[in-house]
C-alpha cells in the first residue's frame, strides 16, 4: 500500500493567512459584546499561534496586574492551566475572577 496517498497537503501561506483572517475575526465577534457594554474601556485584539501562557506572561512583563478568568464559580474549584501558570510565573500580581 502507497501511504503518500493518505499524506496531508503541505500547510501553505494562503492557508495560514485564511486561518489568521479566521482567529481574528473570532476575537473581535468575542469581545465585540463586551466593547458595547464598557466603550471608555481601551481594548486590544492580538491574536497569536502559540501557547497563551506564554504570550501572557511575556504581556505582563511590565504591566501592574493581569486578571484572568476562569470558568466556574463554584466555591473551591480549581483554576485552569493558563491561571495556573500565570500565578506562578507572571512578573506582577495575578488576579483570577470566575465567569458570572
Amino acid at each position: 500500500m502507497d501511504f503518500r496517498a493518505y499524506r496531508a497537503r503541505p500547510f501553505t501561506r494562503r492557508h495560514k493567512a485564511a486561518g489568521d483572517a479566521d482567529m481574528a475575526s473570532a476575537l473581535s465577534h468575542a469581545v465585540r459584546p463586551f466593547r458595547d457594554k464598557f466603550p471608555a474601556v481601551e481594548v486590544s485584539e492580538v491574536s497569536a499561534p502559540g501557547r497563551a501562557v506564554e504570550h501572557l506572561v511575556e504581556a505582563a512583563y511590565d504591566a501592574r496586574l493581569v486578571d484572568v478568568g476562569r470558568r466556574s464559580a463554584a466555591k473551591g474549584s480549581h483554576v485552569g492551566s493558563v491561571a495556573h501558570a500565570l500565578v506562578h510565573h507572571a512578573s506582577c500580581p495575578v488576579a483570577v475572577v470566575p465567569h458570572t
